[in-house]
């Protein structure tokens, strides 16, 4: 079954906050991107599933290793 990524699972909404984290430490979403994963959820839904499932396809192939 494909995962609801307008509405993650814990273990997609954990990887999704570290990676999420990461990204904005690091500067990869660009310098004056600060939002929290939190903040992405309740102010940009498309962006908040497009992320989603990012994550969840590598994930996925994660588990397929």
């Amino acid at each position: 079954m494909a995962e609801d990524c307008r509405k993650p699972s814990p273990r997609l909404r954990a990887a999704a906050e570290v990676i999420h984290k990461a990204s904005v430490d690091h500067g990869w979403a660009g310098p004056h991107y600060k939002k929290t994963y939190k903040e992405l959820e309740e102010t940009d839904p498309i962006g908040f599933e497009e992320f989603n499932e990012i994550i969840a396809d590598a994930l996925a192939a994660a588990d397929t290793t």
